[in-house]
């Protein structure tokens, strides 16, 4: 299984980002070469890596590291808010009260649903 099928998208990964939630994930979305090319990766917190790189601490702080949540992270942050959640017809479906979400796999579908949480709470 390819990790990206893991984690949620890094569109869904920046929009979590900017929603503040905290950026405490396994896997990351990391750019170190800041060049806009992301890769996965369960990366340390060195503020530089041997060839003189930013890494995770500046790239949290300037926007080329986002946690790239998994779905066990994502049911841990939605709680008893949700409501349900199917397969059918090769889309998921994520629910909590009044508000139903749809991906082609399962954490995209929470990763929406977190989402449609934390703003409904700026409301």
């Amino acid at each position: 299984m390819d990790i990206k099928q893991l984690c949620c998208s890094l569109e869904l990964a920046t929009q979590l980002k900017k929603l503040g939630v905290k950026q405490d994930s396994f896997l990351h979305y990391f750019d170190s070469e800041m060049n806009g090319s992301f890769s996965i990766d369960n990366i340390n917190f060195l503020n530089t890596d041997k060839k003189g790189r930013k890494t995770f601490n500046d790239g949290l702080k300037h926007g080329f590291v986002f946690s790239a949540f998994t779905t066990s992270e994502l049911f841990e942050i939605i709680g008893k808010k949700l409501v349900g959640i199917y397969q059918k017809g090769g889309q998921w479906m994520a629910q909590t009260y009044g508000h139903t979400f749809y991906a082609e796999n399962l954490v995209d579908a929470l990763a929406k649903l977190v989402i449609c949480i934390l703003e409904n709470k700026k409301k």
